[in-house]
Formats: C-alpha cells, structure tokens, sequence
C-alpha cells in the first residue's frame, strides 16, 4: 500500500473521526486518554490507526506520537529550526509570565516524575504553585487575572485542567501526563535559563528606572 493508502479503507464513521482528532491535534496539541471519554475514545482511536496519523500530518511537517503508558497522544513539529519554508510558524511563542508559569508547574511535576510518577495525573493546590513561584524568585510578579489567563491557556492544550474556581480554597490544578512531554528535561533547562535571564534584565530594568526617577526628583 502507498503513502495514505489507509485512509480510502475507512468507513464514513471512521472517516469522520479521523478528520475531527486532526482538527484537535491541531488546536490542542495533546490528546489525554484519562481527560474525559471522548479523550479516552479519541486516544484509542488515534492508537488504532497511529500510522495513518502519522504518514497525514508528515506531509505537512508533523509527526504524531501515542504512548500507551502515559496515555498521551502528540502532534510534534518536526520542521528543524533552521527551517525558512515556514513550517516552524505554528509553534508558540510564551511571553516571560507564561514561561515562569510554565517553569513552576514543570518543577512541581517533575518531583513527581523522580517518585515514579510518570504515567498519572498531578494534583495540586494553589499554594503549591505558589511555592514554586516563590523558588523561582516570581511570588509575587503575577497578578490573580494574569495567573487565570496563563493557566486557561495551558489548559486549552491540555497540560493541565483547572478543578474549581482559581482563588478559592478548594481550587486544585491537576498536572496530566502530557506535562512531560510539552518540554523535554534539556528543553526545560533552556526554559529556565532564558526565563531567569529575562527576569534578571527586567528587574534591572526597573531598578534604573527608578534611580533615575529619584534623581530626577533630586535635581527638580
């Protein structure tokens, strides 16, 4: 059989399902087999016909990844980084409160991941996050609403689910398995790095800003 070859073998259902989980791939980038049923169902599908996922998203620059342990299914962009046919243009780009965000949840899943924790979910509270911010020097550079948008739009791709209403005491983050994937160990060392070297130049930023605001009001 050729390239694609698979697909003209499905029924009209199967065809349906299979258009509707690219479509998700696309917008998600992770399917969670324990997120719900529909999940568990698009996972198990994804399963079943993997190679067919994959020769269909490799024609456009992605490969599809299922890992029957974690239960997380991947489109991954494939494109190097030196790619100028724009096939790295669907990547995205985090602002700095995102990736501090993004770092905090890693470093508390990743203490997980060294207790044997690689193949289900993380729940936490509010004030756990809280402390890895604190770690990481950014307790306080967040605001409520800020925290509420980074969050939502961690979990539109499924790295994670808000369980309740952010700020009230019995709010839980839960961290899915696909957290270890969204960023490989070097990836999240890099992450780190870029995130503390960008946190560094903007407090220094606004501590000349502000000796020179009192200069200014010295020599006034």
């Amino acid at each position: 059989m050729g390239r694609l070859d698979g697909l003209n073998t499905y029924s009209a259902s199967e065809n349906a399902a299979f258009q509707k989980i690219c479509r998700k791939l696309l917008k998600m980038t992770f399917i969670v087999r324990e997120k719900n049923e529909e999940h568990r169902k698009d996972f198990y599908f994804i399963n079943a016909h993997h190679q067919d996922f994959r020769e269909y998203f490799q024609c456009i620059g992605y490969d599809v990844m299922c890992d029957q342990d974690t239960g997380v299914a991947q489109l991954v962009n494939i494109a190097s980084s030196g790619d100028d046919n724009g096939l790295n243009s669907n990547r995205k780009n985090l602002t700095l409160e995102e990736s501090i965000v993004l770092t905090a949840l890693w470093l508390r899943y990743e203490d997980e991941m060294v207790n044997g924790g690689l193949t289900r979910s993380v729940s936490i509270d509010k004030v756990d996050l809280d402390y890895q911010l604190e770690q990481v020097g950014a307790r306080n550079r967040i605001t409520k609403t800020s925290m509420q948008k980074i969050l939502e739009l961690f979990e539109s791709y499924n790295l994670i689910k808000i369980e309740g209403k952010l700020g009230e005491p019995d709010c839980k983050i839960r961290i899915y398995t696909s957290m270890q994937f969204g960023l490989s160990e070097s990836d999240f060392r890099i992450l780190a790095e870029t995130t503390a070297a960008k946190m560094t130049k903007t407090n220094k930023e606004k501590t000349n800003s502000a000796e020179e605001g009192r200069t200014n009001e010295q020599t006034a």
